[in-house]
């Protein structure tokens, strides 16, 4: 008898322990435990912060075709991953962020939505239904901002993509970069050859891609200021640059500013320096040289980044020559790239001409310089003495001594900047005395350094083809993408530069797939 009591009373305790379990769950605020290597589904602080940023809502839905994900092993994991890391996102907006997940059924007024909106869908399995994975954010202001399809390819980006739309969002206004140059990048005037009359000559593609997105502004050689509403500056080879540009240009560093600097030792695009070494004359190097060194960046003078395994295949001597490889055309890919950052992670091919190399100033501190694009460890500093107009790969093969290290040709630095100035310079006439430069830079001041300015040039990473008498852009390389990415990168928030690559969670079978490998290699065999 007391058995039997003792066993009411025990379930009659677990029956009430259950329910005030629950209970206090009810209480309690959604919690959730990430325990996945990497913690790949835990926000970073910096996009926490991002995603409490907005001023006013803002709208995410999420297409995403959940059902034709069932069962398609990394398709379904990936879908996953980007369904529960905008669930974060909102969760941890304090209701800035409404996140809103659509399923476009074929058919469906839900999938004319989509495709409304700009979501790409891909044809899959043996019925041809369309799978969407695609992103549209929209703000107060009627803003928008769109991810076609999630690319499984951009999967350690994820978060930073997101708290990039997050941020354009938030943002009142079109972002600004004011450019500085010597290069004729919007175009010029050229002596036509038969008509013996000038003629307009095209501005860089690259430019015209960036005025989509962003508002760019000239601003010569010679200005007293950056204009206060400047997101990031955009410096690619000013060989003329006045006191007062870059006493402009050191006050804005020193304040917090963000500058994409392309130098070049030998810049093989600019026609002032081609007719210069036509004359036999040496051409300038870019003016700004003075002020990264002043700040702790070092271009080497005299040398560029020669690299044997990189070296690009030309052709010269007519269409039945045999391709030479040019060591100082380097086209830079795989392990040539610091995949960890968002500017150069997801890029697969870059090609310089004559690139420079980049270091910090021995002696200085307080400054990171973290590499963006390397070299191979076959790779040698060669002089500018050494090349040839015309350009003779051979030579250049002959002379070549690798040095058995990586040379860095494009960098982020950041840190404690030293001004490269100390007093306020001349007060212009009819205007206040500037105040003196902070001796050290404030906190968000960084540089992206690029030792090649030929980089940005149509010939090196594009072909223009006709087709109907419409121009048709053949890629060549993911130039235009690595300076695109670097500018979008500066003009951002502080927090979103610090959002960095995260761990995929789609991870192959590695070793299967060497087995598999090694069988298909005997089988060949």
């Amino acid at each position: 008898m007391r058995t039997t009591i003792s066993i009411m009373i025990a379930g009659v305790l677990l029956v009430l322990l259950f329910f005030g379990i629950n209970l206090a769950a009810s209480a309690l605020p959604a919690m959730r435990i990430d325990a996945t290597q990497g913690r790949i589904y835990t926000l970073t602080d910096a996009s926490r912060r991002i995603a409490q940023s907005p001023a006013e809502p803002i709208n995410l839905t999420l297409y995403y075709s959940e059902r034709l994900a069932r069962g398609r092993g990394q398709i379904a994991i990936f879908g996953q991953r980007i369904r529960e890391t905008l669930q974060e996102y909102a969760r941890a907006s304090d209701g800035k962020i409404v996140l809103t997940i659509v399923d476009p059924e074929p058919f469906s007024d839900e999938e004319d939505a989509a495709t409304a909106a700009g979501i790409e869908g891909v044809t899959i399995g043996e019925a041809g239904e369309k799978f969407y994975l695609g992103l549209v954010g929209v703000n107060a202001t009627n803003g928008r901002e769109l991810i076609p399809f999630f690319d499984m390819s951009r999967e350690r980006f994820l978060e930073h993509d997101i708290s990039r739309m997050i941020v354009s969002l938030a943002q009142a206004r079109k972002r600004s970069v004011a450019l500085v140059t010597s290069l004729p990048m919007e175009g010029s005037f050229e002596l036509d050859p038969r008509t013996q009359q000038p003629r307009q000559t095209a501005g860089y593609r690259v430019l015209e891609e960036l005025q989509d997105q962003f508002e760019v502004r000239s601003l010569g050689q010679d200005f007293e200021d950056v204009p206060a509403n400047v997101d990031a500056v955009w410096l690619v080879h000013p060989t003329a640059l006045s006191e007062s540009a870059q006493r402009a240009l050191n006050r804005y560093l020193m304040n917090g500013g963000r500058m994409l600097a392309m130098v070049d030792p030998n810049c093989e695009t600019d026609p002032v320096a081609a007719r210069t070494r036509q004359m036999g004359g040496t051409p300038k190097v870019a003016s700004q040289t003075d002020l990264l060194e002043k700040w702790g960046v070092v271009m080497k003078p005299g040398v560029i980044a020669a690299d044997k395994t990189y070296a690009t295949r030309i052709a010269l001597g007519g269409p039945d020559a045999p391709p030479l490889s040019y060591v100082a055309w380097p086209t830079f890919v795989d392990d040539a790239f610091n995949t960890q950052d968002a500017v150069t992670g997801v890029l697969t091919r870059v090609t310089m001409a004559s690139p420079g190399v980049l270091t910090l100033r021995a002696g200085v501190s307080g400054i990171e310089f973290e590499p963006l694009i390397q070299t191979s460890t076959d790779a040698m500093e060669l002089s500018v003495d050494a090349m040839a107009s015309p350009p003779d790969p051979g030579a250049l093969l002959s002379i070549f001594k690798s040095g058995g290290e990586r040379l860095a040709v494009a960098a982020r630095v950041s840190g404690a900047f030293t001004s490269a100035f100390s007093d306020a310079g001349p007060t212009p006439e009819g205007q206040e005395p500037r105040p003196v430069p902070p001796t050290t830079a404030r906190e968000g001041a960084m540089l992206i350094v690029i030792a090649d300015a030929d980089v940005a040039a149509d010939g090196l990473w594009m072909q223009e083809q006709r087709m109907g008498g419409l121009p048709i852009i053949r890629k060549l390389a993911d130039n235009a993408d690595l300076i695109a990415n670097a500018i979008d990168n500066l003009t951002g928030s502080s927090d979103l530069i610090q959002v960095r690559a995260r761990r995929e969670v789609a991870r192959p079978f590695t070793l299967v797939e060497e087995m598999r490998k090694r069988a298909d290699e005997q089988y060949l065999a």
